[in-house]
């Protein structure tokens, strides 16, 4: 571990790989493969992004119109950019007063040809460790029942 200054100990879990069977010779000297079981990769800071559903009704009917309201939280160590919301259907748009620019407000932040990929309308474009940004979303009401 050469990246690491403060290192008290350290124990070498050695785990055997699986047999390789490709060729006659592999399998006459009982070859094995690398194993990559416990192979981790450090990364450096990273932003930790928590989404939290407010004001959002307990029934909603069928083509009804709702305003509520999404609370963003970077929890990370890393600033969070092009932050974009994936829906199951296309019937969530960002409200128009949220966009920094024309082509988010125009197309209610929706991205892609299906019209699933929404992006976030973050003011500044970036939000920043232990931050938060409120969103505004217009949500309708696909079926009868109640919605979750």
């Amino acid at each position: 571990l050469p990246q690491c200054d403060n290192i008290c100990g350290m124990h070498e879990i050695r785990l055997k790989g699986s047999f390789r069977q490709d060729t006659l010779e592999n399998r006459v000297n009982k070859v094995r493969e690398v194993n990559v079981g416990l192979m981790a990769a450090l990364i450096g800071e990273m932003p930790k992004l928590e989404m939290k559903v407010e004001e959002f009704p307990s029934i909603l009917l069928q083509g009804e119109i709702i305003k509520t309201k999404v609370n963003v939280f970077n929890r990370g160590t890393a600033s969070a950019g092009e932050i974009c919301l994936c829906t199951s259907l296309p019937w969530i748009t960002t409200d128009d007063s949220n966009a920094d620019d024309d082509i988010t407000s125009s197309m209610g932040g929706l991205i892609g040809p299906s019209g699933t990929i929404l992006r976030l309308p973050i003011k500044g474009k970036m939000l920043a460790p232990n931050s938060k940004a409120e969103i505004s979303f217009l949500i309708r009401g696909k079926y009868v029942g109640r919605h979750s």
